[in-house]
């Protein structure tokens, strides 16, 4: 499945990724357990999904909900967070996996 079938939500600290055409759940990932009540800020930059949670910031594969790395924010706080980057492929590792989304779709319908 690519990514553009699917749709992210984040909720009670974690991001679940959903079929488009039938709602189905494709993965879900716990992020972390803490202050912040649960809320999860979602940025999707190409293959990867920003996550903010508790405090913590964390970087999923989009397409099979895997942690990348996750960075603690030593001193930030546990406020609601703002995500951006500055532009759709920020992440040194978009490629790479840009390149394994395009071979499993290949795959699939090879």
């Amino acid at each position: 499945m690519s990514t553009s079938n699917l749709v992210f939500i984040g909720t009670k600290s974690k991001v679940a990724a959903l079929d488009k055409r039938t709602g189905a759940i494709q993965w879900e990932t716990f992020l972390a357990s803490g202050m912040g009540g649960g809320f999860v800020t979602l940025l999707v930059d190409g293959p990867l999904i920003i996550a903010h949670t508790a405090g913590q910031v964390f970087c999923l594969n989009a397409l099979t909900g895997e942690t990348i790395w996750n960075n603690s924010l030593p001193g930030f706080g546990y406020g609601l967070a703002s995500l951006a980057t500055a532009n759709g492929s920020s992440s040194p590792i978009h490629e790479a996996i840009s390149q394994q989304q395009d071979q499993q779709s290949a795959a699939a319908a090879g």
